[in-house]
């Protein structure tokens, strides 16, 4: 039972902001090494950070550079088992840390202990790093990088006693996990394996089993597609050849007080909206051309049925968000939602084209941008974002170009 967890706390919104990290080296089951570093991210720092985690700017000032602390950090990681909670987040501010140093990528495969909890754990409430240390009685002064660091590698030991495995490569592989890697070259996610579709036709299902199918908000189906992770892009219509798609949006609450409302936005290749009428959501549930329609699937659930045949040659780009209705006000944010999941589906079979589950590391954000489909040499691709906003509705309306007033008045007006 070897390996290397890893942690980061960054200054800002940019993955490039790295401004601690914690390392904790785990042998023959038992830590064996574990230290912190402040870093000097030479970049500014957002209030919300500095309220996450508590470092400022003249705590850092005199910190190495990430280039600097490179040739300490390499040898912990290159040729070892990493682990992260919420591997996604950590591995993407390790390259763009490298990218932006112009550095070498290291070599080492890594694990991600949020994923294998959720398929582990399924009767959790959250797959949070501070709900699952509470759940295995770890303390944890959560933000902490070290503490996250050491929190991660403590639950990945429980998770392997529980299994009965000895590393997290058996243990990956046997609950059909493709282990990341980092590599000169470049890297690939921690993901689960895609399921091998069936080709068999299935009976008709009756108005009501659609109705139910239609009303969940992720199923098992949905679950065999290609998995994505933040920052990475995917072709979506390339290779099928389709001309509508399924974007079904879901989430799950911690706080059940709060009131999640799913948008999507019709861009220009700016990405800007054009027009107030291209905003599709509730009170806009159907595009003027009849090419994007909006439907709520219950609670914690939203789909958008899409023809790309009948949008306008202006609408380059569409933007998947949700925002938390006055979310500031009632001291709501992402923090109390559990994960958020966005699935592309094909329209007659509902089989999924590809999935991005994320969230872990959302905080004190009221609205954000799921991700964006996007015309490149005439097909639409997916790209998975998963960038928060302050200001709910109306940072999202700023950030696209429409006057919030406008899309409120006509929201509220329902």
């Amino acid at each position: 039972m070897d390996f290397v967890a890893i942690d980061f706390e960054t200054a800002n919104s940019n993955r490039s902001s790295a401004c601690a990290v914690g390392i904790v080296e785990v042998q023959g089951g038992k830590i064996v090494f574990e230290q912190v570093w402040l870093i000097n991210p030479q970049q500014h720092f957002d209030r919300m950070n500095i309220e996450i985690h508590g470092i400022t700017p003249a705590m850092v000032a005199d910190s190495p550079t990430f280039s600097e602390l490179w040739p300490v950090l390499e040898p912990l990681l290159n040729n070892k088992q990493v682990v992260a909670h919420n591997a996604s987040f950590d591995m993407s501010v390790l390259r763009y840390c490298l990218d932006d140093a112009a550095l070498p990528y290291p070599a080492f495969h890594y694990y991600c202990t949020y994923q294998l909890s959720k398929k582990l754990l399924p009767d959790m409430p959250s797959y949070r790093l501070n709900v699952l240390a509470g759940h295995y009685q770890i303390p944890l002064n959560h933000h902490d990088a070290l503490d996250d660091a050491r929190a991660a590698a403590l639950i990945l030991a429980r998770l392997l006693e529980r299994e009965q495995q000895s590393s997290p490569t058996e243990l990956a592989l046997d609950k059909g996990y493709k282990i990341g890697k980092m590599h000169a070259r470049g890297y690939s996610p921690f993901s689960t394996t895609a399921a091998k579709s069936k080709k068999q036709a299935k009976p008709a299902a009756s108005a009501s089993a659609k109705r139910a199918a239609a009303s969940a908000t992720v199923t098992a189906a949905e679950k065999s597609g290609l998995q994505l992770i933040s920052g990475q892009k995917a072709d979506i219509t390339r290779h099928l050849g389709l001309n509508q798609l399924v974007a079904r949006v879901s989430w799950k609450l911690l706080n059940p007080a709060l009131e999640i409302d799913a948008t999507a936005f019709l861009l220009s290749a700016a990405r800007r909206c054009e027009r107030d009428e291209d905003c599709i959501f509730y009170g806009n549930p159907v595009s003027s051309d009849n090419s994007v329609s909006y439907s709520k699937l219950g609670p914690n659930a939203a789909q958008f049925k899409i023809d790309f045949s009948k949008l306008p040659l202006q609408i380059q780009r569409m933007a998947f968000t949700l925002s938390i209705y006055e979310g500031e006000a009632q001291q709501h944010d992402f923090s109390q939602v559990a994960e958020i999941s966005i699935c592309l589906l094909h329209p007659q079979t509902e089989q999924v084209v590809a999935q991005f589950d994320f969230g872990e590391d959302l905080l004190k954000e009221t609205a954000i941008v799921i991700g964006d489909l996007y015309l490149h040499n005439g097909n639409w691709k997916f790209d998975a974002i998963g960038k928060g906003f302050f200001s709910g509705l109306q940072a999202l309306c700023e950030n696209f170009g429409l006057e919030v007033s406008h899309i409120s008045n006509e929201a509220h007006s329902l």
